[in-house]
């Protein structure tokens, strides 16, 4: 008996969820034809309240719709923040230059140019910390395996708390300089590579 309670309750969610589902898609078509009739400012106000019930999709369509209601009304710098929202979300959104002005596709295209720059320079910097974080791990080790000895060929102190002393400190060192040696590795390691074996 349960699980047919079960299966009802699952069927009448799903048809009490259809409609919603129609009514948002049919808010998104009246938005999308504001647009094309030219009526900008009318689609903007009836975009804005719909963005979140919207599926993926439908979410792609409005954000496309909302900056080019911003462009063809010249507000260039709200287009280019609509833009770059939906270009957060959906990297791999593009604008057909047949599809709309030229002027409008410049815009859609400096936005997304500016931001692959601004992740080139983010991975650079990062790459950067990454080496400079190794370099200083691996001048520690060295420091290190110098303190315990084992570089001057003086490891061999007949004191046994310098000799530990030196054991250990050798020990991190020889650590340490395998991590730096490893960040080292990936960060001068050409991107979209993987080590073999992987």
């Amino acid at each position: 008996m349960n699980r047919v309670h079960l299966v009802a309750t699952v069927f009448l969610c799903a048809a009490a969820a259809a409609p919603a589902s129609n009514a948002i898609g049919a808010r998104l078509d009246s938005c999308v034809q504001y647009y094309e009739s030219g009526e900008y400012l009318k689609a903007i106000d009836s975009l804005n309240p719909i963005f979140p019930v919207l599926s993926s999709e439908q979410e792609q369509r409005a954000y496309r719709c909302l900056a080019l209601s911003y462009a063809m009304l010249q507000m260039t710098a709200r287009a280019q923040l609509v833009f770059d929202a939906a270009l957060e979300r959906y990297p791999s959104l593009r604008i057909d230059s047949l599809e709309v002005p030229p002027r409008i596709w410049t815009v859609f295209e400096e936005t997304r140019l500016a931001r692959e720059t601004s992740a080139v320079r983010k991975a650079r910097v990062r790459k950067n910390v990454q080496i400079s974080m190794a370099s200083v791990i691996l001048a520690a080790s060295a420091v290190g395996l110098w303190g315990g000895g084992y570089l001057t060929g003086s490891a061999g102190d007949d004191d046994p708390a310098t000799r530990w002393g030196g054991v250990a400190a050798a020990g991190v060192s020889a650590i340490t300089g395998a991590v730096s040696i490893a960040i080292l590795a990936k960060a001068t390691r050409p991107p979209g590579t993987r080590r073999a074996g992987k």
